[in-house]
């Protein structure tokens, strides 16, 4: 061991030193940079600071912390030549995992019980180029391929990351702090239409929502279907973070943000989300049925409807949004469909009868070859059967009913159970349900950080369901087979035993 000299002494402070003035320097620029793009913010500097923190960040500290990073900005990308950023952060963090994996440096989680349909939705995806003949839809139909890609990569992400109940709860709650800020922006688009908080990256809304009466909120996602569902799906996972709150600070901040999330999804003036929502909130109470009385369930239902009526007409009488009442008052339909999809759905039908089979390829245009305007088929099923045929739509109905079956299957009863993961299978099932009746009318597909979102759901329900699985019965759960029972017989990746006897 060296001798403590002044000399090692004096060299140790002056390395020290260093490294703090380093470090003083670092915060101070960093401090002038936030200052000066507060005023003057700019794209491409903040694009850039974001990107740097998050390479930093990926590897430099552990995985989750990165991917819990990339869940609260997910909403915000910023568009690339093939894409957006969260497909280059997603293959980033996809590929240091890898390199980790391939170190030893961490496990998988092994076998999932949707494993099977989406591999199939990704072979259909490749099989519908097939279909692409030109070069004006090739490239398209790449960007599209990529973000799906990308979405089913964050998916097993989610699933690899999330471990036990507390990684569980800790990232349903970091979900919900994007939701914030996404329900934050939306909330300044109502307050002043039309605002942009940094030009050509995070807009409030789209360019039809200005200072006039009867606008409809689009938030950041520039849609307001999109923000509308964006809001049922985000609300019964907040009320289980509510019921399940231990302290007084903790119930006033989600009940502050189930408030917010609400008033932003009236103001959408958007009826299948609004629908969908009540239905399955009807839908939670009927699986509490037997936690529930009849007294907690009228309340329930009166405080609900009181709620909506009281926010409803504040926001038509005080702000420039559209009534959500008079919509659905005047609603009309065309023999069973309504009058808004009567066109859209009938047009998308007549598209997708030109290649049944495979599909046109994963890019869905707004115009025909020959140059005519298409709408949006305003209808997930519509959408699929036009992208990948009436296989693909098969493989994503498939995925959809694992996934409805897996929650239902190890949910609770209620939504205080002494374990987070089966609660929150209770709110995912009822979220399933939510987004198969709201994507009769819209396509999830249709915005590329909004498809990320909901591929990041569907790895959260499959996450809580193999901790559920490990938890209760983990021979299952490993896909090993019970003691004298052969290897060839039993099936334990897929959840079941064979029978007795066999």
């Amino acid at each position: 061991m060296a001798a403590w000299t002044p000399a090692l002494r004096s060299q140790i402070k002056r390395q020290v030193l260093g490294e703090r003035l380093v470090w003083v320097g670092v915060v101070v620029l960093f401090g002038l940079l936030l200052g000066q793009q507060i005023f003057q913010p700019a794209k491409r500097v903040l694009e850039a600071v974001a990107g740097l923190v998050l390479i930093v960040l990926v590897l430099r500290v552990d995985l989750y912390w990165s991917l819990c990073l990339f869940l609260i900005a997910l909403p915000f990308p910023s568009n690339l030549a093939f894409g957006t950023t969260n497909i280059v952060f997603v293959a980033v963090l996809f590929s240091v995992w890898l390199m980790r994996l391939a170190l030893r440096q961490v496990g998988m989680a092994g076998r999932t019980f949707v494993d099977g349909p989406l591999l199939a939705l990704f072979l259909v995806y490749a099989a519908s180029f097939w279909n692409v003949h030109t070069a004006e839809r090739l490239w398209p139909s790449l960007a599209a391929f990529y973000a799906t890609a990308a979405s089913i990569l964050l998916f097993f992400l989610v699933v690899n990351f999330v471990r036990d109940e507390v990684s569980l709860e800790r990232t349903v709650i970091v979900t919900q702090i994007s939701s914030g800020l996404v329900i934050g922006v939306s909330l300044m688009g109502l307050a002043f239409p039309g605002i942009t908080i940094v030009p050509g990256w995070i807009q409030t809304g789209s360019s039809g929502e200005q200072d006039v009466t009867g606008f409809r909120l689009g938030g950041p996602f520039n849609a307001s279907e999109l923000l509308a569902e964006y809001c049922a799906l985000n609300l019964p996972i907040q009320l289980l973070l509510l019921i399940r709150a231990r302290s007084l600070s903790r119930k006033t901040l989600w009940a502050a943000l189930i408030l917010c999330t609400f008033i932003v999804q009236i103001a959408t003036v958007t009826r299948g989300a609004f629908i969908s929502l009540w239905i399955g909130l009807a839908y939670l109470l009927f699986l509490m049925r037997k936690r529930l009385g009849f007294r907690h369930v009228f309340l329930t239902v009166i405080g609900a409807i009181a709620l909506f009526v009281t926010l409803a007409s504040f926001i038509t009488a005080r702000t420039k949004a559209g009534s959500i009442t008079s919509r659905l008052m005047e609603t009309t339909f065309v023999g069973y469909v309504p009058e808004t999809r009567a066109r859209a759905w009938n047009d998308a039908w007549e598209y997708c009868k030109e290649y049944p089979v495979l599909g046109h390829g994963p890019f869905y245009p707004l115009r025909t070859i020959a140059g005519a305007q298409i709408y949006w088929p305003h209808s997930i099923y519509l959408y699929y059967i036009y992208i990948t045929g009436w296989i693909g739509l098969s493989v994503f109905l498939f995925l959809m009913y694992r996934l409805y079956r897996g929650s239902k299957k190890y949910a609770a009863a209620e939504l205080t159970d002494p374990h987070f993961s089966k609660s929150l299978l209770l709110v995912m099932n009822t979220v399933v349900v939510i987004f198969l009746i709201d994507q009769i009318k819209l396509e999830y597909l249709r915005h590329e950080a909004y498809q990320f979102f909901i591929w990041a759901l569907f790895g959260l329900l499959v996450a809580a369901v193999k901790i559920v699985r490990a938890r209760e019965d983990p021979v299952v759960e490993r896909g090993l087979p019970p003691d004298g029972v052969s290897p060839m017989l039993y099936r334990g990746w897929r959840g079941t035993q064979p029978r007795a006897g066999s």
